[in-house]
């Protein structure tokens, strides 16, 4: 992968949003994607692998997660389907203090998780075969404080299938593109399953892209 290529996109598209991120967590980046792009050869992580392209359609798009998470936070981080580490692996990169599982149900991915993590030298994450339904319990202390997930799973569904894994005060931050639902209708589906919709954030990316990031959290 061409690094400088990776790491110049993903700086000047962070600066056009804006959204701060620092130019050795910006290598950091590089690094995993660099990664990604070597197993993607042989498994099915992702189709974007154009350094540019990805810089913004991953790097950055799961970087803004951390605009929902408050700084210094140290509860416990799920993320549901987390594929090549997206978000789970870059939080990771971004928020060293940040203990995370990443869930992965298909086991050629949770090998690549487990190896990235390792070469990463990441010692706040921890890979769990298996689906949130299923809710792992020997491997993750439910319920969890916060859940995370970048559009594995329909938004409307996700609330509802979410929402008996958060313990009392537990976050569900979640991001979805242009087709994001109304806020309405997902405040509305919120509340049925027990969560109350905190906080919508907007990012207009480069090449046109748009990330529409929702928080919604359990009483506590």
């Amino acid at each position: 992968m061409d690094t400088a290529a990776y790491v110049t996109a993903l700086l000047d598209a962070a600066a056009a949003v804006p959204f701060d991120v620092p130019a050795a967590l910006a290598d950091r980046l590089a690094e995993h994607q660099a990664l990604v792009d070597k197993w993607a050869q042989r498994i099915n992580l992702t189709t974007v692998t154009e350094p540019s392209e990805a810089a913004v359609k991953h790097g950055l798009d799961c970087l803004l997660f951390t605009a929902l998470i408050p700084e210094g936070d140290t509860g416990l981080t799920v993320d549901v389907g987390s594929g090549g580490g997206f978000p789970g692996l870059i939080l990771a990169l971004a928020r060293p203090e940040l203990p995370l599982v990443l869930l992965e149900p298909i086991r050629k991915r949770g090998s690549f998780l487990r190896t990235a993590a390792a070469h990463l030298r990441l010692d706040n994450v921890r890979v769990v075969e298996g689906k949130l339904e299923a809710r792992p319990a020997a491997e993750i202390p439910w319920p969890v404080p916060r859940i995370v997930s970048r559009a594995t799973i329909p938004p409307l569904e996700l609330v509802s299938v979410a929402a008996p894994h958060l313990a009392p005060g537990g976050q569900l931050v979640l991001t979805a593109g242009a087709g994001a639902p109304d806020l309405a209708e997902l405040t509305a589906a919120g509340a049925v399953a027990g969560l109350k919709h905190v906080s919508r954030l907007t990012f207009q990316l480069s090449g046109g892209i748009t990330r529409v990031l929702d928080r919604l959290d359990k009483a506590g």
